[in-house]
C-alpha cells in the first residue's frame, strides 16, 4: 500500500523479519493489492517441506520462495466477491519479474490422479478448490479442501536393530501396535531420522 509493505500470517502475526528475502523482494514489487500465497523452502527436488519453513533460520537453511494464489483487493477495490478464476487471471496480469515470488499453477485433473501424482512425487497434499468460489475471510468452507497424500499411525517403539559396520546410532526401529493389552509387531521404520533425533531416541530408549 503506497510502498509500505506487510508479510502477515493467517494468525494476524507479521512475518517481516522471519522470512526477511520475501519481504525484500515484495518491496520490489510496484503494487497496490492484499495477495495471499505460501511461503515454502524448496528441497533439490523442488518439494516444499513444512519442517524446513519451520526450522527456517537464513539463507543456509535453504531458499525461500512466495508462492502467490489469489489476489483479494487491487488499487482499492475488493475482489472477494468475484470467482477465484477472475481473481487468478488478474493475479497473473500483475505478477512481478521476480525468482521467489512465483504463481502457484493450477490443474485441471481429477482429485484422486492428482493426488497420487503428488504422493508420488513425495509432496504433502493437494489443494483442491471450486474455481467459482469467491474469498471467504477468516473462514474454512469446502469450497478450499486440503488433501493430504500421506497417512499416518502412531505405534509403540519396542526394539532396535543395528546393522553390522553401520555408522547410524541404530539402522532400524521395530514398532508395534496395541490389540486390546497384546502389543503386535508391525514392522521396521528406517527412514526419516536425521543424526540428532538417532541420538535423542536412542538416549530414551537405554534407560528403558
Amino acid at each position: 500500500n503506497k510502498g509500505r509493505i506487510n508479510l502477515i500470517s493467517r494468525n494476524n502475526k507479521s512475518f517481516n523479519e522471519k522470512f526477511y528475502p520475501v519481504h525484500l523482494e515484495l518491496k520490489k514489487w510496484k503494487i497496490n493489492a492484499v495477495v495471499d500465497g505460501e511461503v515454502v523452502v524448496l528441497n533439490k527436488k523442488g518439494v516444499a517441506r513444512f519442517g524446513s519453513l519451520q526450522n527456517w533460520r537464513s539463507e543456509s537453511d535453504g531458499e525461500l520462495f512466495y508462492y502467490v494464489f489469489d489476489l483479494l483487493w487491487l488499487n482499492g477495490y475488493n475482489l472477494m466477491e468475484l470467482p477465484l478464476t477472475r481473481r487468478r487471471e488478474l493475479l497473473k496480469e500483475n505478477l512481478p519479474d521476480s525468482d521467489i515470488i512465483r504463481f502457484s499453477e493450477n490443474f485441471e485433473s481429477s482429485a484422486m490422479e492428482f493426488l497420487a501424482a503428488a504422493a508420488k512425487m513425495g509432496m504433502e497434499g493437494i489443494m483442491a478448490k471450486k474455481a467459482d468460489s469467491i474469498y471467504r475471510e477468516g473462514e474454512r468452507t469446502r469450497e478450499w479442501l486440503k488433501i493430504k497424500s500421506n497417512k499416518r499411525h502412531e505405534v509403540v517403539i519396542g526394539g532396535f536393530t543395528q546393522n553390522e559396520g553401520s555408522s547410524k546410532t541404530f539402522s532400524s526401529l521395530l514398532v508395534g501396535v496395541y490389540d486390546g493389552d497384546r502389543l503386535d509387531y508391525a514392522g521396521k521404520i528406517g527412514t526419516g531420522f536425521n543424526e540428532k533425533t538417532q541420538k535423542e531416541i536412542m538416549t530414551k530408549m537405554k534407560k528403558l
